[in-house]
């Protein structure tokens, strides 16, 4: 079982901002009364298709540490 606990993590960061820019939160309360949906970024679902080629090993392990440092240097 391979491990993907680094882009589990990427990935539920990315998401969570997209949550936030749909559903603002100001001052500790929500802006709009009811949940509004959003859909997901172009980086987020670029996280995913990395993770999905990663277990199908149609990318190998370098480049899959490759992508989540090169994600982690840029959140820094």
């Amino acid at each position: 079982m391979k491990n993907t606990s680094a882009i589990d993590k990427i990935i539920s960061e990315l998401a969570y901002k997209d949550y936030l820019k749909a559903n603002p939160i100001i001052n500790g309360k929500r802006k709009y009364k009811r949940h509004r949906s959003y859909t997901l970024s172009e980086e987020t679902l670029q996280a995913m298709e990395v993770k999905k080629q990663y277990l199908k090993k149609q990318i190998t392990e370098e480049e899959y540490k490759a992508y989540c440092l090169r994600y982690n240097l840029r959140t820094v």
